[in-house]
């Protein structure tokens, strides 16, 4: 059952996200503009539950 958890989430076969296009690579503020935007739909998505969760212990 782990041998197919694991070859279920392996990423060996897919190239990385810089090499995925000649956009990437000829422009690579586009690929920052994705990671820090993936990054703060990130932290808004583990922010919010801790911020209710913080709002409705406190009362």
């Amino acid at each position: 059952m782990l041998t197919f958890v694991t070859k279920l989430f392996d990423t060996e076969g897919f190239p990385k996200r810089w090499y995925c296009g000649s956009a990437w690579q000829s422009d690579p503020e586009v690929g920052w503009l994705h990671i820090i935007s993936d990054v703060a739909i990130f932290g808004a998505y583990v922010s919010i539950p801790l911020l209710l969760l913080y709002y409705t212990m406190r009362k």
